[in-house]
């Protein structure tokens, strides 16, 4: 099975409550308020797509471990993914400071 965000999100609807999710949210440092929403879903769905857009999957997976939610493997695929997705946008800004 490939792991991916919707798994990713049915593993936070199905791990975290909705006061859960807003300490998860403090932990990383992301205002919960700001994430669009009111329902556990949405707000699982837009601290996920949050984290996308700042490069921050595997901040959110290291705070889930920490909050006790046992990764699995396929987890453990989908952060090395998202570090590697970090590295190479961080080549990239590299590459184009360099021309």
């Amino acid at each position: 099975m490939r792991f991916g965000v919707k798994e990713l999100r049915s593993l936070l609807i199905e791990s975290f409550d909705l006061e859960e999710l807003h300490s998860l949210c403090f932990d990383l440092d992301i205002n919960f308020d700001s994430l669009a929403g009111s329902t556990i879903d949405s707000k699982a769905r837009e601290l996920i797509a949050y984290c996308q857009r700042h490069l921050r999957l595997s901040d959110l997976l290291a705070a889930c471990r920490q909050h006790g939610l046992q990764l699995a493997a396929d987890v453990r695929k989908l952060l090395d993914a998202a570090r590697v997705t970090a590295l190479r946008k961080i080549e990239m800004q590299l590459i184009q400071e360099q021309l």
